[in-house]
């Protein structure tokens, strides 16, 4: 594997550090959720940060393609059991997005395991990630007081389905990629 500390690295291990300090905030109350929320739009700014930085300094790495996705799943983990224990999300929700995470997780080394290459985020996952990054936002908004719950509880039903059917998405991706490898 090359170079670990690049930039765009400290910035997705800063990023997967964040998780701690936001959902700390949102336990400790709605004197903190502004706190929190500021800190989690921080953290989803610096993951387009660290890529373009990565793209633009040609720093690229395999531990980037590791840390930037590991630092997404830890946070969108965190949040989604977080926002559940909240009342914000019914349990369909981190059981739809964790899940989904651990099959990415485990199926992703399977791959690198199998094809000794390690894959750049896909469309999808950036589509994905950025509405969730959008939900969350708005969950903690709605924490706040400023959006209606049911306006979040209807969100969160098309969330539930997008991050279903990219979880999909990516079980045809490694099986389909597996078919070439075990074809090789």
């Amino acid at each position: 594997m090359n170079n670990f500390f690049t930039i765009p690295n400290i910035i997705s291990i800063l990023r997967i550090y964040s998780t701690i300090p936001i959902v700390y905030l949102i336990w400790l109350g709605e004197n903190y959720y502004l706190y929190a929320l500021i800190i989690l739009i921080i953290a989803y700014v610096s993951d387009a940060v660290d890529g373009i930085i990565a793209r633009m300094f040609n720093q690229v790495s395999d531990w980037g393609k590791i840390l930037d996705p590991l630092g997404d799943k830890i946070l969108s983990t965190a949040l989604a059991i977080t926002f559940y224990q909240q009342d914000v999300v019914s349990i369909f929700f981190p059981i739809v997005v964790i899940t989904r995470d651990l099959l990415i997780s485990l199926f992703s080394t399977k791959m690198i395991r199998n094809t000794k290459t390690i894959r750049q985020a896909s469309v999808v996952g950036k589509i994905v990630t950025l509405m969730l990054f959008v939900f969350y936002t708005l969950s903690l908004i709605s924490l706040i007081g400023m959006i209606d719950t049911r306006i979040i509880m209807k969100i969160e039903i098309f969330i539930i389905i997008s991050v279903f059917i990219s979880g999909i998405y990516y079980l045809i991706i490694y099986f389909k990629t597996l078919g070439r490898v075990e074809n090789v």
